[in-house]
Formats: C-alpha cells, structure tokens, sequence
C-alpha cells in the first residue's frame, strides 16, 4: 500500500467544522464529511496551496485534526487500533507495511 505522507495537524484549525459549537451553518456539513473521511483522509481547509496567509506564505497541507480524531475514534472502536491515538494509527501502519513487504509478488 503506497499511501501520500502529510503532516497531521497538532490541534484543530480555528474554523474547524469539527469542533464542537461550532456555529450552525457547520451542521449541514457534519454527514458530508463524515462520509469523505470514511472514505479518504481529508486536508484541513486551513492549509495546503490554495491557501496564502495575509504575509504571502504558504501553509504545506496538512491531514485535518478533527477529520483524523472522528478516523481514530471509529476506527478504534471496529478493533483496528489498539487506543484511539495517532501513536497507534502510526504503529498499524508500520504493521500493514511489514505484512506487504513480507509477501511476495506471487502472493499479491
């Protein structure tokens, strides 16, 4: 499995949809992004090429706080990690590395 490396974020962004209390118009969005980080591992909004900060730098993307927390959270209670943690997304990852490049072409 060859996956992009990005950065997660320490803490959520200050317009993070999802952090709690958020304001209203945020609501309708929750179901859609739950269903993309489902599916995928969303960028924070915050970051990324498409954002310029008012002095002209460029914030290299980074995985979104809240998106990976709802991932952790889920995914932890599936039994797919062992604690809702990045520390143990990290070391499932490094398992799932280990079990392909244990494998030979033949078995893929």
């Amino acid at each position: 499995m060859k996956t992009a490396k990005y950065p997660v974020r320490k803490r959520n962004c200050k317009t993070c949809p999802w952090l709690e209390g958020q304001a209203e118009e945020w609501a309708c969005l929750k179901p859609m992004l739950m269903d993309r980080a489902l599916h995928s591992t969303p960028l924070c909004h915050s970051t990324g090429k498409a954002l310029t900060r008012h002095n002209g730098e460029r914030l290299k993307a980074h995985v979104c706080r809240g998106a990976r927390d709802f991932q952790l959270e889920l995914w932890y209670r599936m039994g797919f990690l062992s604690a809702p943690t990045d520390e143990a997304w990290d070391a499932k990852l490094q398992e799932i590395e280990e079990e392909e490049h244990g494998r030979t072409d033949d078995q893929r």
